[in-house]
């Protein structure tokens, strides 16, 4: 035990500190992909020492770690596949016409 560190034993599923480093990490590591590869073990690490510090301060159990940070991908990558779905194929469509067609189609 540490002193000084209050121990909670309540609402502690899943980690939501967890949940938000490894959310961080993903974006960090889908958006920085093409041009910094070489962060994204980088990003692993600090997301990990953050589960492990609470791991660490007996402020969440191991499976309150794993959920948070399953949490944090899974939700992550869905939302990038909504964002690239909405961006890359709708938006696109559009934008490819010229601004006067869009407006001449209408009547």
């Amino acid at each position: 035990l540490v002193d000084g560190v209050e121990l909670h034993s309540n609402f502690s599923f899943p980690s939501g500190n967890n949940t938000a480093a490894f959310t961080i990490m993903f974006i960090l590591c889908l958006f920085l992909k093409p041009k910094f590869k070489t962060f994204g073990a980088l990003f692993f690490i600090i997301a990990l020492l953050v589960g492990y510090s609470q791991l660490y301060l007996n402020q969440h159990f191991a499976i309150d770690i794993v959920a948070g940070s399953a949490l944090g991908v899974i939700s992550t990558f869905l939302v990038y596949l909504v964002y690239q779905y909405i961006f890359n194929r709708l938006a696109l469509q559009w934008a490819e016409k010229s601004f006067l067609s869009l407006f001449t189609s209408l009547g």
